[in-house]
């Protein structure tokens, strides 16, 4: 008896020790899973998607096993609904290939997402409140937001308060509406709409995904995160305009696998911008290769350039066309032109990808585009002087002084259009360029050299406004309604 109990104490022990063994084991588990950062307030999952993640490096590899890799970056749980990509027959082993520094979470899932995609059935992500899910449903992934953007559509010259009319009395003249906020928000929320994932957008056949509304000063829009901070971001630009001709300085930003530079590069285009600004003391080529000469340039002003072999074939420019210049004390881009024009191909362009500079044809996509805010505000009121006096006894007159400034900046934008790469403009017949007028703030958005253009005929018309056609002193009869 004494040995049968001698021996259930003995089972007994072991086994609390098992268990203390098991808790403690247990405990360390755990703490290894979560030993990062986690956040768990409601919310926390699109704070996640901003979290910048300091390198990603997937090459070929699996859709499933990519999961597991970023799941153990996120700060947040990240739940594959796989029973919905099965459904859809959506391959879970397609490979991911996307190595990137710097970058934010949510630009990994876009690049993960891409991956399994097909034609008929697509995935995506949606941050719901402490997780992050990747489903088909992509309804999931839309977030209603809405933008106050009242200090953009209020008019911001000092003497604002001489164009809102005042009320006018019954038997007084015809009332004349100074408004102009309904067509303002009309211009803010085209410009975003043809500006922002043009594609996506519920106005241009983007499916589930609405258009934007707008209620009393402010936009309302159902679209993905990612939709969302390009509107975002877009805004943040109108509302700080850049002066002709200087771009933002560089800032750190994403870098990505470049396979031809065999380095990561920046996606940040003031990284671009400031590299063809660079200026070189002496470029000095005697009947030097033009491949030879081009990389000369790069490493003289420290930058990033990749030459489209494609194109300059077509244009008859081999790689060891010899190339004879002899500059001194210019920019990047003027050796690069000047590189150019003695190899031949003066048809073809300088154009910027995110950190580096491409030569060869113009820019056939958005990410090759740049987009400016240029304030002319400042000009138009020293060359149309100060708005008649207070409405109701000067609101002819206003409503006057209104059509004529339109018809000003209606003649600025035509004055571009037509010296400035002419071919290029939508509004033309054209495929890249375009230019939206807001609170007398011109939105370009053009090739990196066109730009440059725009910027330089915009200087020179300040200093010599005779470069355009003088408004009428009258609106004409058929004048189009007044816009601020």
């Amino acid at each position: 008896m004494p040995s049968q109990l001698y021996r259930h104490l003995r089972i007994s022990c072991v086994g609390v020790v098992g268990v203390a063994i098991g808790l403690l084991a247990g405990s360390r588990l755990v703490k290894t899973a979560i030993d990062r950062p986690l956040l768990n307030r409601a919310g926390d999952a699109e704070e996640a998607l901003n979290r910048v993640i300091p390198e990603i490096d997937l090459e070929e590899t699996p859709f499933n096993e990519a999961v597991e890799r970023i799941r153990k970056l996120s700060p947040v749980p990240i739940i594959v609904r796989w029973e919905e990509l099965a459904a859809a027959w959506l391959d879970t082993k397609s490979p991911v290939t996307f190595r990137a520094r710097d970058v934010t979470l949510g630009r990994v899932l876009s690049e993960l997402v891409k991956a399994v995609n097909t034609a008929n059935a697509s995935v995506t992500y949606a941050a719901a409140d402490d997780l992050i899910q990747i489903t088909t449903d992509q309804g999931a992934a839309l977030v209603v937001r809405s933008y106050d953007v009242r200090d953009i559509l209020r008019q911001p010259d000092p003497w604002e308060d001489q164009i809102v009319a005042e009320p006018v009395i019954d038997g007084g003249p015809t009332p004349v509406t100074l408004n102009m906020h309904p067509s303002r928000l009309e211009a803010l929320r085209g410009f975003i709409q043809e500006t922002v994932e043009e594609e996506t957008l519920g106005a241009h056949g983007g499916g589930v995904i609405r258009p934007i509304q707008d209620f009393d000063g402010r936009l309302v829009t159902v679209q993905t995160w990612e939709v969302h901070r390009k509107i975002a971001q877009l805004l943040a630009d109108i509302r700080k305009p850049t002066m002709p001709p200087g771009p933002v300085p560089p800032t750190p930003d994403l870098k990505l696998w470049n396979g031809t530079l065999k380095k990561y590069v920046s996606t940040s285009p003031s990284i671009g911008e400031a590299s063809l600004k660079r200026r070189i003391p002496e470029v000095r080529f005697d009947r030097v290769p033009f491949k030879q000469a081009v990389t000369a340039l790069a490493e003289a002003a420290h930058a990033d350039v990749i030459v489209d072999w494609g194109a300059f074939e077509a244009a008859t420019v081999k790689d060891r066309t010899p190339i004879s210049v002899n500059l001194h004390d210019v920019t990047l881009a003027e050796a690069l032109r000047a590189v150019l024009d003695a190899a031949g191909a003066g048809q073809l362009d300088l154009r910027i990808n995110g950190g580096f500079v491409v030569l060869g044809l113009s820019a056939d996509n958005e990410d090759e585009l740049t987009t400016r805010v240029y304030d002319m505000g400042d000009w138009l009121a020293e060359i149309m002087g100060r708005p008649p006096t207070r409405a109701p006894k000067g609101a002819a007159d206003l409503a006057n002084w209104n059509v004529r400034q339109n018809l000003q900046i209606e003649e600025l934008v035509r004055v571009i259009e037509e010296t400035t790469a002419a071919d290029s403009w939508k509004e033309t017949g054209g495929t890249i360029g375009s230019i939206k007028e807001l609170n007398r703030q011109l939105i370009v958005t053009q090739t990196w050299e066109n730009q440059e253009r725009v910027a330089d005929l915009l200087a020179a018309i300040r200093t010599d406004p005779s470069r355009l056609r003088s408004p009428p002193t009258t609106a004409p009869a058929t004048a189009p309604a007044a816009k601020p």
